[in-house]
């Protein structure tokens, strides 16, 4: 089956590493080792924990919003999903850093008003609504002039096309203006302003919940990488863990670092989204069956597969034998890069005139991205590199072993216990990598 250039420029649009699966793609989705979307489930159902607190954690590009989206549609029969895209309510893209506690804290409650409107065709009673405003107006550097009505329309959902009965379809995604990053001023547990900001916000979710169990989701706040604002967040204060909901909060990969996991898991329940294992271990001591590797490269297969399908297409009309096996063995397990890869090689089957994607194009792909990587590393990386290739964990967690992480340079696995390896895309670039 010979495939034609718009079907191949169709799947260079399918294979965009950039962006996460929306609502609408659950045929998309694969459901990973341990998946930690059904865990949380699972524990939502059993109602052990009715007003728990999650974080998950996990390299940029693993999944983690892919995640949250999926544990929307699983809840979407049971709860109402109250879910906060944090990354789509800024004022502008690059406040991310500036998000404070108290902005999310109003989210919550904004995401609350709207998702009983459009999803339950339910209005929250005006005074509750104007109390929420109000008490987050309150807190606001420039309080004068900022219409309620852009408050609330400023926090935007990742499920803003979730319908139940009633609902009218039409989601804060659609007009949300973005208030978020720095708006607010800081203000510490216990003062005045923040309590009557929780209390509204409790006020809100104790109404919408009388009409349905209540789950808030709230993803982007894992692009945060400065590390005084998270341990602002996640650590010193409790801010996050006071509405009277349970909450999932997707969290930075630093929190996994060092003492900083254990500080936030005693306030938080920690779910770690390792990386998919595919690739036998180097760190002696650790071992993995070839059960649990064979699982994992098929679900990486399945990733690539179930994109195909929407083109109507199987793997071996796109594939020679061995092309994927290369990109999943380079990728690590991380989802991301997987398709990063497939998608270079579609733009070179594109400028080549090739009827698949061979092996030959996969190795250029990898070696192209490889030396994208070999670019920042200096002596400091590879010395770091080589450390954590012999001992599996990070030497410390100072702003430059942290960036490894941010740039996908180490990749955390897990098979009972956790582990880090230098990313294998790396491997041989320097002696002990």
């Amino acid at each position: 089956m010979t495939l034609d250039e718009s079907t191949w420029k169709k799947l260079y649009n399918l294979f965009n590493p950039a962006e996460r699966l929306e609502y609408n793609q659950q045929d998309l989705y694969v459901s990973r080792p341990r998946s930690v979307a059904d865990g949380i489930a699972n524990l939502l159902r059993l109602r052990v924990e009715p007003t728990g607190k999650w974080i998950v954690c996990g390299s940029m590009g693993s999944g983690k919003s892919t995640e949250l989206v999926h544990l929307a549609k699983i809840l979407e029969n049971e709860h109402a999903v109250v879910a906060i895209d944090v990354v789509r309510s800024l004022r502008a893209d690059i406040l991310i850093n500036e998000v404070q506690a108290s902005e999310v804290l109003f989210a919550v409650g904004a995401g609350a008003v709207q998702t009983a409107r459009e999803d339950l065709g339910h209005e929250v009673p005006k005074n509750l609504v104007d109390e929420l405003t109000d008490a987050f107006r309150g807190l606001l550097h420039e309080p004068k002039g900022m219409d309620p009505g852009k408050l609330l329309q400023g926090v935007a959902r990742f499920t803003a096309n979730l319908v139940v009965s009633g609902g009218s379809g039409v989601g804060a995604a659609d007009v949300a203006t973005g208030i978020l990053g720095g708006l607010t001023r800081s203000v510490k547990e216990g003062s005045a302003e923040l309590e009557r900001l929780r209390i509204a916000v409790d006020n809100v979710l104790d109404d919408v919940s009388a009409k349905r169990k209540l789950a808030v989701l709230v993803d982007g706040l894992d692009k945060i990488d400065d590390e005084g604002r998270i341990r602002d967040l996640f650590v010193s204060s409790r801010i996050l863990t006071m509405p009277r909901a349970s909450i999932v909060y997707t969290g930075p990969i630093d929190l996994m670092l060092g003492p900083l996991w254990n500080t936030a898991t005693s306030v938080f329940r920690g779910e770690r989204l390792t990386n998919v294992v595919v690739n036998e271990p180097r760190l002696p001591g650790v071992e993995v069956t070839g059960e649990a590797l064979q699982r994992g490269r098929k679900a990486m297969t399945e990733i690539v597969a179930a994109r195909l399908r929407r083109a109507g297409l199987d793997l071996e009309d796109v594939f020679a034998e061995g092309a994927l096996d290369a990109f999943i063995t380079a990728s690590g397990g991380l989802v991301r890069d997987l398709v990063r890869f497939v998608r270079e090689a579609v733009l070179s089957v594109l400028m080549t005139n090739l009827e698949r994607i061979e092996v030959s194009t996969a190795e250029n792909v990898v070696t192209e991205q490889r030396k994208e990587f070999e670019i920042a590393l200096d002596t400091r990386i590879v010395e770091e590199l080589r450390h954590i290739r012999e001992k599996g964990e990070a030497s410390s967690s100072e702003k430059h072993v942290r960036d490894l992480f941010h740039g996908g340079y180490v990749l955390p696995y897990s098979n009972g216990r956790v582990w880090y390896e230098p990313h294998p895309i790396l491997r041989g670039v320097r002696d002990g990598i």
